[in-house]
């Protein structure tokens, strides 16, 4: 590499186009620099520490390179398309488990919208969510239902109906279109558009909760198996935290529309607000699809391969969730009480005002 890195800073520059600030961004994975296409089958994803790196194969090895480490490395100036296009990929790690030479650019980091899949039934979620708030508004009596098939129901009685009807009859009159129904329902409708993915995150979060009650009946079946036991507790505890965190999250998205009138005045900042919002709860989701997918296959109160579950589940929890009076050490809760090492010098702690992340690496 260093041979290669020799051969570009000896190789005649060449100028960008146009300043970084005035370039669009490019909508997929590419470079200039020879060093990306000389390497078959290189893909870029985050190490287990969590740092953005290019990985390759060279012979039976593995190599990763980190990309600060790369841009030193050979020479990458900063506003460079290649250095643009570095920063774009660090950025769209949060949103995607590996990307390779050719792939797209997450659309999060291009117009802003998400790039997985909202369906149908999640639009007409938030757009039910966000006419219960007008009615709130004008009965002044709070109405907060966070059940998806709760709120259906609800939305789709006779007097409901009628109820939103008036809503948005007043509606129209306080945000000045002379009783013009049509366009209150426009604003909904354009609001929801950006408050669906988030109906479609609260789905997803749904399968977290659905963890734990399968846990809680694991905490049943091992009531005579005191290591397993233990384990199980450990999971709920951390899961407990997890969930709060979420709750906090969707609460705050509620909070911040449930000023309805407020919400469709100022549309672009609500958007803003609520895209915001949406990318981090994807990406605090998202690292969680390998859990769920495990979960999914495990049936309520089955517990073959069950302590194994829970001890995977126990390793990935830990390290985002755990905070320092709770840090027990996994021999103390394995079966056999077999010695395990760790390497950890620090731990922030949330009570604390921390992350509760580890700051350095641990191993099992």
């Amino acid at each position: 590499f260093r041979d290669m890195a020799q051969e570009e800073m000896e190789a005649p520059a060449v100028e960008s186009e146009a300043p970084a600030a005035e370039r669009e961004l490019p909508t997929e994975v590419t470079f200039e620099h020879s060093v990306f296409n000389r390497v078959d089958d290189g893909v870029f994803r985050l190490s287990p520490d969590g740092e953005a790196v290019f990985a390759m194969r060279i012979g039976e090895t593995e190599a990763s390179l980190s990309l600060p480490g790369i841009r030193r490395e050979f020479g990458i100036e900063e506003g460079s398309a290649d250095a643009i296009m570095l920063d774009l990929v660090i950025d769209a790690l949060k949103f995607v488990q590996a990307l390779r030479i050719g792939d797209p650019v997450p659309k999060e980091l291009l117009t802003g919208e998400p790039s997985w899949d909202i369906q149908a039934e999640h639009m007409v979620l938030a757009q039910q969510r966000l006419s219960m708030q007008l009615v709130t508004w004008v009965t002044g009596e709070e109405i907060l239902i966070t059940d998806p098939d709760q709120l259906l129901q609800v939305a789709a009685d006779d007097l409901t109906k009628k109820r939103i009807n008036e809503a948005i009859g007043v509606a129209a009159e306080e945000l000045g279109f002379a009783g013009d129904k049509e366009k209150v329902l426009a604003l909904i409708e354009n609001l929801a558009v950006d408050l669906a993915p988030i109906e479609a995150l609260r789905d997803r979060f749904s399968e977290v909760l659905e963890i734990r009650g399968k846990v809680q009946v694991l905490r049943r079946i091992f009531r005579k198996e005191m290591s397993a036991l233990e384990l199980a507790d450990s999971v709920i505890r951390l899961m407990d935290v997890a969930i709060g965190e979420f709750n906090e999250r969707f609460s705050d998205i509620d909070a911040h529309t449930s000023e309805i009138i407020s919400a469709l005045r100022n549309m672009d900042e609500q958007k803003e607000y609520i895209r915001e919002q949406r990318d981090d709860l994807y990406c605090r989701l998202f690292v969680w699809d390998e859990t769920l997918a495990d979960w999914r296959g495990m049936q309520p109160g089955e517990a073959e391969g069950a302590a194994d579950l829970l001890r995977t589940t126990y390793r990935f929890l830990s390290p985002r969730y755990m905070t320092v009076d709770e840090w027990t050490l996994m021999s103390q809760i394995q079966p056999g009480g077999g010695q395990d090492d760790f390497n950890v010098t620090e731990v922030v702690d949330r009570k604390s005002g921390g992350t509760g992340k580890l700051q350095t690496g641990m191993s099992w």
